[in-house]
C-alpha cells in the first residue's frame, strides 16, 4: 500500500520526487510534509489563512471546498473545441461533443460549481502514504464501492466528503484517487496530464472548460485512442473500440457504445 515516500518538495508549483521504500514512521512524517505543502498551495491561491501545520481540520477543509468551487468558469469556445478536434485528426466537433455528452451529460461541474469528481476508495488504499489512515468502507478500502451522492444530506457531493476525509491523511493520495471533470480522468495521471500535483489538475478543471477538454485530448493521445475516436459514428458497433479503450472492458454493460452512437447522431444534426 502506498506509492513510496516523497523526500524532496521544492514548491507548490514545481515538485521533485525521490521515491524510497516506505515505513510507518517515515510515511507519517512525510505525509505531514505533503499536507503542509498542500496548505501552502491553498494559501497561495488565497483560500487559506491559517497556520501551515499539516493539520487538515475544519478551517483547511473549508478552504478546500472554496478553492475547488467556481461558478464563473470560463467556457470553451467553438474555435478552441475545433482546435482540439483537429489535434485528434477530426474535421469537425461532432465526435468530441459526442464524448462530452456521454461522459458527463455535457457538463463537467456539479450544480454547486465544483468540478465533477468520483472518489475511488480502493485507489486511496493503493496510493495513500500515511499508514495511520484507518481501513474504512467510507474512504479507504481495498475494494471499489460505496458510490453515494449525498448520503448525509449536507448538500455536498459525497465524493468531496470522501476527498476531504482522505486529505486528513495524505492529500496527494487523496487527489490521485478521484476522476475529474467532464471526462473523468483519474488524478493519478497528473504527471502525464502535465501537472506537478493532482490538486493543481483539479484546480484548473474548476476554472476552465478548456482545461477539462485538454485532459480528454491528452488521455486519448496517451492511450493511442485516436483511431478509435475517429471511428465513432451513428452505428454502435463502430463505437465499441473507443468505448472499450476509454471506459474499460465492462463498457457494454452500461451501453457506452450505444450511447456514443445515439449522441453522435444527435450532434450530426446540430453541428455543421
Amino acid at each position: 500500500m502506498g506509492r513510496g515516500i516523497i523526500t524532496s518538495i521544492e514548491s507548490h508549483k514545481h515538485i521533485s520526487y525521490v521515491i524510497l521504500p516506505s515505513s510507518l514512521d517515515e510515511g507519517f512524517i512525510l505525509s505531514k510534509q505533503t499536507r503542509e505543502h498542500f496548505q501552502e498551495f491553498l494559501k497561495a491561491k488565497g483560500f487559506y489563512t491559517g497556520n501551515i501545520d499539516g493539520i487538515i481540520g475544519l478551517r483547511t477543509k473549508s478552504a478546500i471546498l472554496n478553492c475547488f468551487q467556481c461558478k464563473t468558469a470560463t467556457p470553451i469556445t467553438d474555435v478552441e473545441l475545433f482546435q482540439f478536434a483537429k489535434q485528434l485528426g477530426d474535421t469537425n466537433t461532432v465526435r468530441i461533443r459526442t464524448v462530452a455528452k456521454v461522459e458527463s451529460n455535457g457538463s463537467g461541474w456539479f450544480n454547486d460549481g465544483r468540478p465533477k469528481i468520483l472518489y475511488e476508495r480502493h485507489k486511496f488504499w493503493k496510493y495513500n502514504d500515511d499508514a495511520t489512515a484507518p481501513k474504512s468502507t467510507f474512504f479507504n478500502y481495498p475494494d471499489a464501492g460505496n458510490y453515494t451522492i449525498d448520503a448525509d444530506k449536507n448538500g455536498i457531493n459525497d465524493s468531496y466528503d470522501k476527498l476531504l476525509k482522505a486529505c486528513e491523511y495524505d492529500p496527494m493520495g487523496a487527489f490521485m484517487s478521484v476522476s475529474m471533470g467532464a471526462f473523468q480522468v483519474m488524478g493519478f495521471y497528473f504527471k502525464e496530464m502535465g501537472y506537478a500535483t493532482p490538486w493543481e489538475m483539479l484546480y484548473d478543471c474548476a476554472r476552465s472548460e478548456k482545461a477539462q477538454y485538454q485532459l480528454l485530448v491528452n488521455y486519448i493521445v496517451m492511450n493511442k485512442l485516436q483511431k478509435a475516436f475517429l471511428a465513432i459514428s451513428g452505428k454502435p458497433d463502430t463505437c465499441r473500440m473507443f468505448a472499450s479503450g476509454y471506459n474499460g472492458k465492462n463498457y457494454a454493460k452500461y451501453n457506452y457504445h450505444g450511447n456514443l452512437a445515439s449522441a453522435y447522431l444527435y450532434y450530426l444534426n446540430k453541428v455543421r
